[in-house]
């Protein structure tokens, strides 16, 4: 079960890192504070209007949302480290579909970034 959790949770930092390099390119900034994981996401998901779309959609936001928090568990709650498979059977049945919607979401924002390359 904990390395099951800890691959669940080295998922969601990948998402993370990508999201804070999106954040440092265009927002010049990733966000700071208590809160920054969450700020961070939430980001993604807002259209910057002149400057970029919505990195992340809604519903996928809100399904990672639910990866970051179950990662924030495994890394600050559970001692000793052995999660409960109740709460995390839906995030790794989910893994596969969340991490297609997210190449395929990624995959639309490269391709704005090729567009804006291009018209320069």
């Amino acid at each position: 079960m904990s390395g099951l959790a800890h691959q669940v949770g080295l998922f969601y930092t990948a998402v993370e890192d990508l999201l804070a390099h999106v954040a440092l390119v265009f927002d010049e900034e990733v966000p700071r504070g208590e809160h920054w994981h969450r700020e961070l996401l939430r980001g993604a998901a807002l259209e910057l209007p002149g400057l970029r779309p919505a990195v992340l959609g809604a519903d996928l936001t809100n399904e990672l949302d639910e990866y970051r928090r179950f990662r924030h568990r495994i890394r600050h709650v559970y001692l000793p480290p052995v999660p409960d498979w109740h709460k995390m059977a839906h995030l790794v049945d989910r893994l596969a579909d969340v991490h297609g919607e997210l190449d395929r979401q990624v995959r639309q924002f490269i391709a704005f970034l090729q567009h804006l390359a291009g018209s320069t």
